[in-house]
């Protein structure tokens, strides 16, 4: 009898498992998927869950179904559902999904501006800043101004 669950007077034939079958009453889901985040009661069920992502589609994000050729994107992929931000900026603190993100970011605070419009000579740290730019030279607009 001290291994049986108060909820639903199932008998086990030890602690171990009566602590694991109550976690499905309690909601006490302590294994979280890494790629969704979803949780489990049981860590043989993330592991089903688990199984069942890898052999549908290697590369496919489990919230939003895209797939990548390379994990590796996959990875940069899931940041937009969790929102980490593993790249900081070591000057002022602020963190980016990307890596391409954070050394974009660095030209604001290097002055650093490449890309120079041939037509007036002004410079810009970002490409599609000097693409939106030489549009004013011929008067074309075709998007908005931050669309890069």
């Amino acid at each position: 009898e001290s291994n049986k669950c108060i909820y639903c007077d199932k008998t086990f034939t030890n602690k171990f498992a009566l602590v694991r079958h109550k976690r499905m009453h309690t909601h006490d889901k302590q294994y979280k998927c890494k790629c969704c985040m979803n949780s489990f009661a049981q860590e043989c069920a993330l592991e089903r869950h688990q199984k069942n992502q890898m052999s549908a589609k290697p590369n496919q994000c489990c919230l939003c179904e895209k797939c990548f050729v390379k994990k590796s994107c996959l990875i940069k992929h899931q940041r937009v559902h969790t929102g980490e931000k593993p790249y900081k900026c070591g000057k002022c603190g602020k963190c980016f999904t990307q890596n391409s993100g954070l050394y974009m970011h660095n030209k604001r605070h290097t002055g650093e501006r490449p890309y120079r419009c041939e037509q007036c000579g002004k410079c810009f740290a970002e490409k599609c800043n000097l693409k939106y730019h030489q549009n004013t030279h011929t008067g074309e607009r075709p998007y908005k101004y931050g669309q890069c």
